[in-house]
C-alpha cells in the first residue's frame, strides 16, 4: 500500500484535529441546552489507521469518522445520533482520511527501520494511529474535553512475540530501532526452549511485566462495579495489610503523558490518581460516577468513593456504557535491587513477558500465560522455558511478594472487560514471589 505525504502535513494534521475537537465540544454544549435534564451527555469523534508488515511488504486500511455522537442516560442509538449531521467536520482539511497525512512519513519510516535491524529474521508486525476526541458532562457539571493522539507498535520476531514494544503520541526512530533490536535478541534467545518446573517454585516477575500482574491480582477487583459483588475476594479486606509493606499501587487516570490518560473520563469527570493499595494495605476503589448503591454498599463506605467522584469511566466508544477501569496503574519503587534479589533466588522461574491474564473476582482464582521465560539457578538466568501457567489465588499471591524492587519499567497494552476493549498502561518493578504454581502451557 502507497501512502503520498503533502508538505506541511504535520500542521495540516494540527489544524484538522483542533476544528474536529471544537466541533465534538460544541456538540456536547447543543446536546446539554437540548435536553437540561440529561444526567449523562457523551461526544465522540474517532479514526484508525492501521498498517499490518513483515519481510514482503506492508498492508493497510484507514477509517475516518467510526462514530460521532452523543449518548444520553437512555443510550438509546436514534437519540445519540440525532442532531449531530452539521458538527462532523470531513474532507479536505476536515477530520477524514486527509487527517492522516501527518503521522502517515513516521509510521513508514517506522516499519523501515525494524526491517533495516532484523537482520535475517522474520519479524513482523503492526502499527496503528488513533485519533479521537471526546467530550463529556454529567449533571452539574461542565462539559469537559479531552484530546487523545496515540500511536502503537507491535512486534513478532520469528515465533516470540516482544510485546507491544513502544507506544506513545510519537514513533520515534531510535525507540523503534531499539524495539526491533530487543525481539530480535529475544527471537534468537528463545529459539530453543525446554519445559519449565512443574509444582509451586519462586517466581521473579520482570519489570513492566510484574504491571501486568498486578493488573490482575489487585486492579480489576478493585474497580468499583466488581468490588461491590458480596464474594469478591478483597471486599471484606478493606483497610488490612495483605502484601508487603513496600507494595504501593496507584491508579492515576489524569496522566498527561500516558498512553491511557483521560484528562476527563467519559462521564466528564476530572481524572484523578486512586491509591489501591497502600504499603500493602487495601485502600481504594475505582469509581465511574455513575453507581449506586442498590445491591451493595453505599459510596461513602468505600475508600477513595466518597460521593462517588468518578474519574475512572471509561467506554470503547458511544456505544456501550461507560464503566470503572484501570488507565495508568503505577506500582511505586520499592527499596530492593533487582540483581541482589536474583543473585538470591537458587532455584526458581523469571518470568519476563505475560500475554495474557485473567482473574475471577469471586474465587479468586487466576491464570497467568507467561511467553516468555528463563530457569533461575543459583541466582542466575539459565536456559530459555517454553510458555508457562502461573496460576494461584489473589490473596494468597499478594501475601507472597517478598521483594519491591527499585527499577520500574512501562507496559502498555488494552484490557477487556465487559466485551469493550481500552488503553492501559502498567508501571512497576520487579516483584519477587514465592509458592506460586508453575506448569507447561499448550503453545
Amino acid at each position: 500500500m502507497t501512502f503520498t505525504v503533502a508538505d506541511g502535513a504535520q500542521a495540516d494534521l494540527a489544524a484538522a484535529w483542533a476544528r474536529t475537537a471544537a466541533a465534538v465540544q460544541d456538540a456536547a454544549h447543543r446536546a446539554v441546552a437540548r435536553d437540561a435534564d440529561a444526567a449523562h451527555v457523551y461526544a465522540q469523534a474517532r479514526g484508525a489507521l492501521i498498517v499490518d508488515f513483515d519481510e514482503h511488504g506492508e498492508r493497510g486500511s484507514y477509517h475516518g469518522i467510526e462514530g460521532m455522537t452523543l449518548s444520553g442516560l437512555a443510550s438509546r442509538r436514534e437519540h445519540a445520533v440525532a442532531g449531530l449531521g452539521g458538527h462532523a467536520p470531513s474532507g479536505p482539511g476536515g477530520f477524514g482520511g486527509d487527517a492522516y497525512a501527518g503521522v502517515l512519513d513516521e509510521l513508514l519510516a517506522a516499519v523501515a527501520a525494524v526491517r533495516d535491524r532484523a537482520g535475517g529474521v522474520s519479524v513482523h508486525g503492526r502499527v496503528f494511529v488513533l485519533l479521537e476526541s471526546i467530550a463529556a458532562y454529567r449533571r452539574g457539571g461542565p462539559v469537559r474535553s479531552a484530546d487523545r493522539h496515540r500511536s502503537r507498535l507491535l512486534l513478532w520476531a520469528g515465533p516470540v512475540f516482544a510485546g507491544p514494544a513502544f507506544t506513545g503520541t510519537r514513533l520515534p526512530l531510535d525507540a523503534v530501532g531499539a524495539a526491533a533490536d530487543e525481539a530480535v535478541a529475544a527471537s534468537r534467545l528463545h529459539a530453543v526452549r525446554v519445559p519449565p518446573p512443574e509444582g509451586e517454585t519462586v517466581v521473579l516477575v520482570a519489570p513492566a511485566c510484574a504491571g501486568v500482574l498486578l493488573h490482575e491480582l489487585c486492579g480489576h477487583l478493585l474497580e468499583a462495579d466488581v468490588f461491590r459483588h458480596p464474594g469478591n475476594r478483597l471486599r471484606a479486606l478493606m483497610g488490612r495489610r495483605i502484601s508487603h509493606p513496600r507494595l504501593t499501587v496507584v491508579d492515576d487516570s489524569a496522566d498527561p503523558s500516558s498512553w491511557a490518560g483521560l484528562r476527563a473520563d467519559d462521564h466528564g469527570n476530572p481524572g484523578r490518581a486512586v491509591t489501591l493499595l497502600d504499603s500493602g494495605h487495601v485502600a481504594g476503589t475505582l469509581t465511574s460516577g455513575a453507581l449506586t448503591p442498590a445491591g451493595g454498599p453505599s459510596m461513602d463506605q468505600v475508600p477513595g468513593a466518597a460521593g462517588d467522584p468518578g474519574g475512572h469511566a471509561r467506554r470503547a466508544d458511544y456505544r456501550y456504557a461507560a464503566l470503572p477501569r484501570m488507565t495508568t496503574m503505577s506500582v511505586l519503587p520499592g527499596a530492593d535491587s533487582a540483581p541482589g534479589v536474583l543473585a538470591d533466588v537458587r532455584d526458581g522461574v523469571y518470568a519476563e513477558a505475560i500475554g495474557r491474564a485473567t482473574c475471577d473476582p469471586v474465587t479468586g482464582r487466576f491464570v497467568a500465560q507467561v511467553d516468555l521465560a528463563r530457569r533461575i539457578r543459583d541466582g542466575r538466568l539459565c536456559e530459555p522455558l517454553s510458555p508457562v501457567h502461573v496460576t494461584g489465588d489473589v490473596v494468597e499471591a499478594l501475601s507472597s511478594i517478598r521483594a519491591v524492587c527499585d527499577d520500574p519499567a512501562v507496559y502498555d497494552t488494552g484490557c477487556v472487560k465487559q466485551q469493550q476493549t481500552v488503553a492501559n498502561r502498567n508501571i512497576a518493578p520487579t516483584l519477587l514471589l514465592t509458592g506460586i504454581s508453575c506448569a507447561p502451557r499448550a503453545t
